[in-house]
């Protein structure tokens, strides 16, 4: 098989576990695939294969083999995704000895494991087993896209893993409203998020009548919302940090080195319930174990929290989102393949999910993984009940790490960007033995469809990296991508007879492209080679019109029209001194931009810069306004939540240098800096700026000055 087949195979996988499901096509394959539960084969209508149900007690699982499910690449002709029993005697094409057959017919395979000890010897025989991460991974840019057959689980959920029988949702169309700009009828902000239905974790939050901040990433502070009366009410620990100490096993002998570092790292609020994810480090001997946890407290009287349970998985923690009280959880899970040693060893090398202190593997058939593995990685994404205190859903996929995530009510997009390290065949030019080398990155990109739990829907690859989640946007079904591309290569000239080598460096390709996919993530329009030399600053969308920056020395501007998936077309091209790092729809016919100035000759920043642009003419976008700050840093620039924008309330808050600041805007006069609020610690970014009523809070790790929205005088202090 083609690398750039089996590449693509790693991210052909999550299934739904003890559901019926359907393929998901671009409309060529439309009959259903099925895989067998663990004791059981059953008939298929959609392959035709004649399967038997064998006698209970009969299933050897010494020889027993994972499913086989046959997905088809990009073949239009294709009638559908077959799912077959293992073969009688299959080829042993993981043996190191072996060379995959080059296939070329678009059939690749994938496996749903019915027993752990499959992953684990797939792991084993894997091409990559005992190599590094970038000696393993040859990525071969495919050109056809994927079409997923998505297959039935292998089995269900364990009742001790699943605290709800089954995943009960049904979310809303995919809200379209970017951001959020705050109307006068709210009478308090929110999070700033990507957009305005999902909301995402931050450390701080309001309801309205209380202020819940994470201090210290350690502790729970909350404070009630009264203006010039505002005081703390409660103050909750939320961690442990521990010295190493020596801990006796049970039943005696040499004692273990134990220590357990956790982070608080951030927070939602629902109903009467607020959510603290937290990161574990745990050093045993020292081995690390990694994993990530959501502890649930009870809030109805914020003067007394009470802990409610503990939901959490293995990995580190990628990110999270809130959809109408479900928690999604991601987190990233790294092998170290080469510990794995004894076959019964299944903590090694499946995902964990945690209540409180038990543990539970994954269910076998909640994992998905190719016939060649070549990552070391799994992504593990939960839905979890806020306020039942129950997980919904838990699934794990072998070979995607979830690096950027953008998430709408029906779909979850995960971009894993992988670097790649390439090398021609070697030729001869006289005395030397000649090599190319080519580095750089590419984006996997799977689509998750949550509209009834959780579906793999699509998979692609696309060149270059993206900046952030903002890179991504979905509209009308179809996703909108902006990426860098940055290739650098190099020749090198072996003279073998004297031993010594030569290089000579070729410069950068690096230049920027925009591509609209469809549902199974079909290319249907791109513009790419912008803006050569220049790398994205920043990107929005919305609706039909995209926006994104590029920099080198100058800030260019570029505003695309959308309106035609299949043609996208740059309207105009904006070009002044610096760049923003953040963009946010303001009122009609205006874009807000945060970033820093910049010397037009040398590119040298010089500080940080408020824009206003006029965007009414698309095809002649200008910038209106703008407002240089005598201050050099800010957390907003890297952190969309670190910033308050209210069109209503005229208000644009965010970390600057050792405190915050609060700006104003007119649209006949442009900006002006409304107050400054120094803080202890300011320097770290973790400040916010939130309203309620009528007082603004400025709200940092070690207190929360609430400012009068009229004037900006202070009401008070509250330190704690």
């Amino acid at each position: 098989m083609r690398k750039s087949l089996t590449a693509v195979l790693i991210l052909l996988m999550l299934v739904s576990c003890g559901k019926e499901n359907e393929i998901s096509t671009a409309g060529d394959i439309s009959e259903s695939a099925e895989t067998a539960a663990p004791q059981e084969i059953t008939e298929t209508d959609a392959s035709g294969i004649n399967e038997t149900e064998p006698e209970p007690g009969e299933t050897d699982h010494e020889t027993e083999e994972a499913e086989e499910i046959i997905i088809v690449l990009g073949d239009p002709s294709a009638e559908s995704a077959e799912t077959h029993p293992p073969e009688t005697e299959p080829a042993d094409t993981n043996s190191p000895e072996t060379e995959p057959a080059d296939t070329d017919d678009g059939i690749i395979r994938m496996l749903v494991p019915t027993e752990y000890s499959q992953v684990r010897d797939a792991l084993t025989q894997s091409q990559w087993y005992g190599m590094s991460y970038e000696e393993a991974v040859e990525w071969d840019m495919p050109e056809t896209m994927a079409v997923i057959a998505e297959p039935e689980a292998a089995g269900p959920v364990p009742e001790s893993v699943m605290d709800e029988p089954a995943f009960d949702t049904s979310f809303a169309p995919a809200g379209e409203a970017p951001g959020k700009v705050y109307t006068a009828e709210e009478a308090y902000s929110k999070t700033n998020t990507q957009l305005a239905d999902i909301d995402e974790g931050d450390i701080v939050k309001t309801d309205g009548k209380f202020i819940y901040v994470l201090k210290d990433m350690a502790e729970l502070v909350i404070l009630s919302a009264e203006g010039a009366d505002t005081a703390v009410l409660s103050r909750t620990k939320l961690t442990e940090n521990a010295e190493y100490c020596g801990v006796a096993p049970v039943g005696g002998g040499k004692s273990r080195n134990v220590s357990v570092d956790q982070t608080a790292q951030e927070l939602y609020l629902h109903d009467d319930r607020a959510a603290v994810i937290y990161s574990e480090n745990k050093w045993t001997n020292g081995a690390l174990e990694r994993k990530t946890c959501a502890d649930l407290y009870d809030v109805s009287d914020p003067a007394e929290p009470i802990y409610v349970t503990t939901l959490g998985q293995d990995g580190y923690y990628s990110t999270s989102r809130m959809i109408d009280g479900t928690l999604w959880l991601i987190t990233s899970y790294d092998l170290s393949v080469d510990d794995i040693a004894e076959p019964l060893d299944t903590e090694s090398y499946i995902p964990g999910l945690f209540v409180k202190e038990s543990q539970t593997l994954i269910d076998p058939g909640c994992i998905v993984y190719p016939e060649e593995i070549e990552s070391q990685s799994y992504t593990v994404i939960t839905a979890m009940d806020v306020k039942s205190g129950s997980r919904m859903e838990s699934k794990a996929v072998l070979g995607i790490r979830a690096d950027i995530l953008y998430m709408n009510s029906a779909s979850v997009y995960l971009a894993d960007q992988i670097y790649y390290n390439e090398e021609s065949e070697p030729r001869a030019e006289g005395i030397y033995k000649v090599v190319d080398h080519k580095n750089g990155t590419r984006t996997k990109l799977m689509r998750l469809d949550i509209t009834d739990g959780i579906r793999t829907a699509a998979y692609a690859e696309l060149p270059g990296a993206m900046l952030n989640q903002f890179s991504m946007d979905e509209y009308n079904g179809h996703l909108r991508v902006v990426v860098t591309v940055n290739e650098r290569s190099h020749t090198t000239f072996t003279d073998e007879s004297w031993g010594f080598v030569n290089t000579r460096y070729n410069p950068d390709n690096r230049a920027n492209a925009l591509y609209i996919l469809d549902p199974d993530l079909n290319i249907t329009g791109k513009i790419e080679d912008l803006a050569p030399d220049e790398s994205v600053k920043s990107v929005r969308f919305t609706g039909n019109t995209g926006y994104f920056v590029t920099f080198r020395q100058v800030d260019p501007l570029f505003t695309v029209d959308l309106t035609d998936p299949s043609e996208p077309v740059i309207m105009s091209e904006l070009k002044i001194p610096g760049f923003s790092q953040y963009l946010h729809p303001w009122a009609d016919g205006l874009l807000l931009g945060l970033g820093q100035d910049a010397d037009g000759n040398t590119g040298w920043t010089t500080g940080l810069k408020l824009s206003m642009f006029n965007i009414g003419n698309p095809h002649d976008v200008t910038e209106q306004h703008k407002l240089k700050l005598d201050y050099g840093w800010s957390a907003a620039l890297y952190n969309h939540k670190a910033v308050l924008v209210s069109e209503s309330r005229n208000l644009i808050g965010f970390p600057a240098d050792n405190g915050y600041a609060v700006c104003g805007y007119d649209p006949d006069s442009g900006f002006w800096q409304k107050a400054f609020i120094e803080g202890v610690n300011g320097w770290d970014g973790k400040s916010r700026g939130l309203f309620v009523g009528d007082e603004v809070y400025i709200v940092m790790q070690k207190g929360c000055t609430v400012l009068d929205m009229n004037d900006f005088s202070v009401l008070t202090a509250v330190i704690y």
